[in-house]
Formats: C-alpha cells, structure tokens, sequence
C-alpha cells in the first residue's frame, strides 16, 4: 500500500512539473530591438543576454536584435565602453535601447601618434583595447579579437582556411573606390594587416584605433582610412624577473553543413527531370553497393571534413634594474584545419629591451617568425570545389 502511495505522488508530481514547463514554455515569446548610442548610431556588437542566463545574442550591422524571452525575465544590455542597461521585459515586444558612455573610461591612456593621451582630453575619435581585454582568449588569428570590441570597427571574415583567414578591416565603412585598408603601426613601425594575425596576443600590451581625419594631421594621407596603432609588452624598470607561461588546447568541429541524399535516390530523382539518365541496370548497381569503383555511393563532407585541434603556447621573461629592463617571449601555434591536409604551424619570437645612459634612451625591438602553412596547391573554388 506504501509503495502505491509513493507510485501515485510520484506521477502527480510529474504531472504538475509538466503543467509548469508548459505554462513557462506557453509565455515564451520573440522580442526586438535595436541598440543606440547617444547621438543615435546604431551600435554593432553590442551584448544582449537575458539575466541570470547564458541565452543571448549580439546586434547585427543595423543594431538590430531578436530573441526569445518570457514576461517575467529582464534583458541585460552592454557594451564596451558603455554602461550597462537592465531591461524587465514585461508585456514589451520592441525595445529601443541607447547606451550612454561610461565617464571612467575617459582616465584610459590611448596610443595617439607617436605619444599617449587620456581619452577626456582628446578632441578626435579614438577606441582602445587594453591586454586584459583580449589575453585570455583562444584565437587563430589576432585580428578577430578586435570584433565587436572597437566602435565603428567592422571585420568581414572572408575564409576560414587554416593559415590564410586574414580578415577585412573598414573603420566607418568604405571611403573611397580604391584600397580601403587602415594604416597599421607595431611599436611605431608601419606594417599590415597580415602582420597583426602573427602578433601572439599575449604580446600585446594596448590596441588603438584612430578613426576620424585627425588622425591625417599626425600621418598624413595614409591615414585617411584610419589608423590602428599596436604596442607590445616591455619590462619594467627595477622590477624583479618574472616568468609567465599560458597555454590553451581547442577542438574544431563543422558547423552546419548539409544533409546529401544518397547517390541511388539521387539518380531517381535525375530520372525524373532527365528520363534515361540511368539505366534499370545502373540503378540497381547503385542500390545494391554490388559496383562501388564505378557507382559509388560517398558522403564527400564526411570523407573531406574532420574535427580538428588547435593549441598555442606563449613563455616570456621580463624584468629589468634602474637603467636597463627587457621582455622576451617565444610562441608556438598549431592549428589543424577542418578539411583535410590543410593546417598552420607558426612559430614566433619577441624581444624588447630598453636602456638608458646619463641622458641618452635606447630601445632595441626584435621579432620574427616562421609559418608552415598546409594547403591545397590550387585553392578550391565554387559550387563543389572542395570535393574536387
């Protein structure tokens, strides 16, 4: 009789656990919204999470967002360099958001030219990206860390082979009909934009971007498309030496990719539009597996794609006394790409060493690196490129 007892409360509360998740699932519904700053631009990037969950989105290129919440819940909207917005979303289906700037960030010292500034005395546009920012996270390519971090900065990802995912950079969009490309400077020294994916992001002490004309006045024409303006770690004077180590290890698998019919059902449906396309003989052939040389049957993603790893490691040793202080680093990168006998390996170096005599400075930059770079002797190219 106990045990009946326990049977029946245990199916009444199953039952009443399935009433609520129906109820909860009943009020769920879709909202929009779009995200501004304060002189009405749209924000691209920004976070938009619902509270106390890992359920969220970023706005597209208009600002623009779309999610699915329930009437009880609150959004929570942020981006860098703004203060944080806490939305209840109530019976509310479209949100206009603006996001006011955060004043402590103006006490930020940015790279500008060839000196360093704080943001509130600045006149021009500038954004910045300090080490904290970007150190901890795990990426083929420095350059993407700069997504969704820097207003006004749009990345377009225009591959994603392993070796060559270079990706395009417009600071304010397209301003002319030739080379849009900003001008890219490492510890004062022009480079490109192939140049920062090589930089170890451990390296990198701060990142600015100067994206309105003032910066023309400080470089010239070059800096019409903007300027992004690298600095990378150095020692500190009379500091002790200190040793760092960081690692990561990651696993890289296909996304979404397509679900192919099989060749036999393929070769009816081709019947259909072309009749006798396949012979009765073909067609059984290709059912039956018996001839697989000639009527094969092969799921060409699965035998081209794999889940791949990538890890990368980064030791440096700093330190320094009253007139001489240094960094140096070495880096390992290895990423292997999700097709097959395609890869990266990359090894890299870094040593900064400043020194002073009486009333002289001197500063000596060194880094070089090496890639080996995997991939096909002619790159693939449309509609089933790769499996050719």
């Amino acid at each position: 009789m106990k045990r009946q007892r326990q049977k029946l409360f245990r199916v009444f509360l199953a039952g009443v656990l399935m009433l609520f998740s129906f109820m909860a699932y009943a009020q769920e519904r879709t909202v929009t919204g779009r995200v501004y700053d304060s002189s009405g631009e749209s924000i691209i990037g920004a976070s938009v999470v619902v509270q106390g969950t890992m359920q969220g989105v970023v706005t597209d290129m208009d600002g623009a967002f779309q999610l699915k919440v329930q009437p009880s819940q609150s959004l929570v909207i942020s981006f860098l360099g703004y203060k944080d917005v806490i939305l209840p979303v109530g019976n509310k289906n479209d949100f206009k958001i603006i996001l006011e700037e955060d004043s402590k960030k103006l006490d930020e010292v940015v790279v500008v030219g060839y000196a360093t500034q704080k943001k509130v005395n600045l006149t021009g546009s500038v954004a910045s990206v300090s080490a904290k920012d970007i150190q901890d996270i795990p990426v083929a390519n420095t350059t993407t860390l700069l997504q969704g971090r820097l207003p006004g900065l749009v990345l377009t990802q225009n591959g994603a082979q392993a070796g060559n995912d270079n990706p395009e950079i417009r600071i304010r969009g397209i301003g002319t009909f030739g080379n849009n490309n900003p001008m890219v400077l490492i510890d004062g020294v022009e480079g490109s934009i192939s140049q920062i994916a090589e930089i170890p992001s451990a390296d990198i002490e701060s990142i600015s971007v100067l994206k309105d004309a003032a910066s023309a006045a400080i470089y010239g024409v070059r800096a019409a498309n903007g300027v992004i303006l690298i600095t990378t770690k150095r020692g500190q004077a009379s500091s002790k030496v200190k040793v760092s180590y960081s690692g990561s290890y990651t696993l890289q698998t296909p996304g979404i990719v397509p679900d192919y019919v099989d060749s036999y059902n393929w070769a009816l449906m081709k019947n259909e539009v072309n009749p006798g396309t396949f012979s009765s003989e073909a067609l059984q052939k290709l059912k039956d597996g018996s001839d697989p040389d000639h009527y094969a049957n092969t799921n060409w993603l699965d035998a081209v794609l794999r889940n791949a790893s990538m890890h990368q490691h980064h030791l440096s040793v700093s330190g320094g006394n009253e007139n001489t202080h240094f960094m140096t680093s070495v880096a390992y990168f290895n990423q292997d790409g999700i097709m097959m006998k395609t890869g990266v390996e990359r090894f890299s170096f870094r040593s900064n060493i400043d020194t002073r005599y009486k009333r002289f400075t001197f500063g000596l930059n060194l880094s070089g690196n090496k890639n080996n770079v995997t991939a096909p002797a002619v790159a693939p190219s449309g509609e089933g490129g790769i499996m050719r």
